[in-house]
């Protein structure tokens, strides 16, 4: 191979790695991510006499929920395809202090404006 061809297949691949990066941050996916990442909390009260208060971190693929009555478990998500601000997140690897807890999915509405979103049926949750 000539230098000239060498220093084109070079760039070639660096173009190539450039646009795909650029395509994954701005996926809907990736956008997604960036949304829901950090601690999220929510309280309500049950009744007059008792509240309770729930808590999700999402931080890169992990997820730790804690809660009121105490609960606490983590694991690890997937988001599943995202429409808008409605992400559908696939839990798995899940483990409290029992040992493991069964997969399954959980929806998220995100309220960009607001900072907030809904999880499951509970919220709005605030960072």
């Amino acid at each position: 191979m000539t230098p000239q061809a060498v220093l084109a297949a070079i760039i070639l691949m660096f173009i190539s790695s450039f646009i795909v990066a650029c395509a994954e941050v701005d996926s809907p996916t990736a956008q997604a991510e960036q949304k829901i990442q950090g601690s999220w909390s929510f309280s309500e009260a049950v009744d007059e006499d008792f509240h309770a208060s729930y808590s999700y971190t999402f931080e890169d693929g992990l997820v730790r929920f804690s809660g009121y009555p105490p609960l606490e478990w983590n694991g690890r998500y997937r988001i599943l395809p995202a429409e808008n601000n409605l992400i559908t997140l696939e839990l798995f690897d899940l483990e409290d202090e029992d040992g493991p807890r069964d997969s399954y999915t959980l929806d998220l509405a995100v309220d960009s404006v607001a900072d907030a979103m809904m999880i499951g049926n509970k919220g709005p949750f605030t960072r």
